[in-house]
């Protein structure tokens, strides 16, 4: 995926991208990250209740 796709899709200006990542590996480490806390809590909940 290139930023010009991802610009494109999100409808933000190339310059806004590059305010927030350097390239799309940065948004691809930033999902992972993000998937990884959203299984931690969803499993957490889980425990929790039983």
């Amino acid at each position: 995926m290139t930023v010009k796709e991802i610009v494109d899709e999100a409808k933000i200006h190339r310059t806004t991208f590059y305010f927030y990542y350097e390239n799309t590996g940065d948004i691809l480490d930033e999902l992972i990250s993000w998937l990884k806390e959203e299984i931690v809590y969803i499993y957490s909940s889980r425990l929790r209740m039983n």
